[in-house]
């Protein structure tokens, strides 16, 4: 991109070499002094380096998302593996509390029958 970049702005400061004459309407076209040429040239630089900076600059923003993108991805990966961990040891708890209430189920069913029984002897 920065290369691109020094390209455009070399073709525009070519085009920039000339220019138009007060008072002709702008068809006449003069080349610049060497004056002209050299500011126009540091402009140039001025400019280059300010985009550089700036492509710098949305580099390192890019890599910074793009590491807090990453992280956020792993954190959800985490608590989906944790979720996961959590539904399974649920299931655990809902089995082992349906075996109970069977248990307790048998033993009041027993405990009915017994009572039945004594009542029945005496």
């Amino acid at each position: 991109t920065t290369q691109l970049s020094k390209q455009v702005l070399k073709l525009q400061a070519r085009l920039d070499e000339k220019i138009s004459v007060p008072g002709t309407g702008g068809d006449l076209r003069r080349p610049l002094s060497p004056e002209m040429k050299a500011a126009h040239a540091h402009d140039m630089d001025h400019i280059v380096s300010a985009r550089d900076r700036e492509i710098r600059s949305l580099n390192g923003e890019r890599d910074t998302l793009q590491k807090e993108v990453r992280e956020g991805k792993k954190r959800l990966m985490d608590l989906d593996t944790e979720n996961q961990q959590l539904i399974s040891t649920n299931q655990q708890h809902v089995a082992e509390n349906a075996r109970l209430r069977a248990i307790i189920h048998e033993w009041s069913v027993r405990h009915a029958k017994l009572e039945a029984k004594l009542q029945e002897k005496t």
